[in-house]
């Protein structure tokens, strides 16, 4: 009976992956890729303009304009139609990374796309065992959210880079979580180092990767910091070079940074309208006079408040330092802190955004929070998945929106139960 039980959860996961990959060949063609298009499109125009991307925007629309005219590609035309000007928000390293894929576009978004499934089930395979789970577990749950998942969806669809963001994620808790068995250099080094790449690659991390440095610098001390700031910063430099050398001179970061703050015809802060699901943005838009500023700040003060109380609520008789430096000593605690931070407070926050929150979503699931931490992890979870609720709420556009714009609320809830519970002593760190 035991070795039919044993066997139970492998063949359904191979089931759950053997309709996930259907799933996933069947939708190919259709999708829409339009972040992606930037990703093999700058690259691509670069090797003929040379210029960088952000000073030439009209140059290089115009010459994928021109690609696409004479390509017989469906799936690049429709990426196209999309973005006949084109919106290079990326930094110059993170082109540079993708200037490896194929010239062709459906070669390069199938590589792509199978990248990004490998990613996810990779992730999800570190987070459950993370949690205690197998790989087995891991691979089915992944199979589960490439089905059902929104985020992970949207991921796919636009071709973008949050499945890729959650197995570094992945990887540093691991790394994390493994030190005492892991050599200095494995995770002395490496860690900070891997958290500046992160940072240079996709700048909406920050949050991340700032209390990530935290939970570094309270589980390794402060003889370790001059160590990690050398690691850090040498990645930095390093990513910084190889974006500049790309685009032909440090300038590009330059033209990058004025562009994304609204120079040169860009829009960083996308509006609600255009599918900006940012809840900082939600309530600038309904009262201008708060502004996007103050409604972030508001919201992290709040953040920071609720976590505050619910550390000196649940001390007892142990010292709220003594177990804010435990939590923050668990990896999985600290990043999830991030992954909510960063969906509560960013002032753009795309759908696929919420691929990250599948770390404090297993993280809650686990029993981290107890059960009510639990209810939180699945109320967040169900509220992402619309593929599943759109058909309850088909009718009601308004009331999609609206729960995948708090969606971060259960999330920081849980976090909060968590932190209610936990104690010094019994704290992973």
């Amino acid at each position: 009976m035991r070795a039919l039980q044993r066997l139970i959860l492998p063949i359904a996961a191979l089931a759950l992956v053997a309709a996930a990959m259907v799933d996933g060949v069947r939708t190919f063609p259709y999708l829409l890729r339009v972040d992606f298009y930037h990703m093999w499109g700058v690259p691509l125009a670069h090797d003929t303009l040379a210029a960088n991307p952000y000073a030439k925007v009209k140059e290089y629309g115009d010459f994928l304009n021109d690609v696409t005219a004479h390509s017989a590609s469906p799936m690049l035309k429709r990426a196209n139609n999309a973005r006949r000007v084109i919106e290079p928000t990326g930094t110059p390293f993170y082109y540079a990374v993708f200037s490896v894929l194929p010239p062709d576009f459906d070669a390069a978004a199938a590589v792509f796309g199978i990248a990004q499934y490998a990613a996810l089930f990779v992730a999800l395979v570190l987070l459950a065992r993370l949690n205690g789970g197998g790989a087995w577990l891991g691979i089915a749950l992944a199979a589960v959210i490439a089905l059902e998942f929104n985020p992970f969806a949207q991921d796919v669809k636009y071709g973008n880079v949050n499945a890729f963001q959650l197995l570094a994620i992945a990887v540093l808790m691991t790394l994390s979580a493994g030190r005492a068995r892991l050599s200095s250099f494995a995770f002395g080094d490496t860690f900070p180092a891997l958290l500046a790449a992160l940072a240079m690659f996709k700048p909406n991390t920050l949050w991340i990767v700032a209390v990530l440095a935290a939970h570094y610098v309270i589980v390794t001390g402060a003889r370790w910091v001059p160590r990690a700031l050398i690691a850090g910063a040498g990645i930095s430099i390093a990513c910084a070079a190889i974006g500049a050398f790309y685009f032909d001179g440090p300038h590009a970061w330059i033209d990058w940074l004025r562009y994304t703050q609204g120079m040169n015809g860009g829009r960083l802060l996308y509006s609600v309208g255009e599918g900006n699901h940012s809840i900082v943005k939600f309530l600038a838009e309904a009262s201008p006079r708060l502004g996007v500023l103050a409604a972030g700040g508001l919201l992290t003060a709040l953040l920071i408040a609720a976590f505050a109380f619910a550390l000196v609520k649940g001390a007892g008789a142990e010292s709220p330092k003594r177990r804010a430096l435990a939590l923050f000593g668990d990896p999985q605690f600290a990043a999830s802190c991030g992954v909510v931070m960063m969906l509560a407070t960013s002032p753009l926050i795309w759908p696929h955004y919420h691929v990250l929150a599948l770390v404090p979503i297993a993280w809650l699931l686990a029993g981290h929070g107890g059960r009510f931490g639990i209810a939180c992890g699945a109320l967040a979870c169900a509220a992402l998945a619309s593929p599943v609720i759109g058909l309850l709420v088909a009718d009601h556009f308004a009331l999609v929106r609206l729960m995948t714009l708090f969606c971060w609320v259960p999330l920081a809830a849980g976090v909060c139960a968590a932190t209610l519970t936990a104690r010094a002593s019994a704290t992973p760190g």
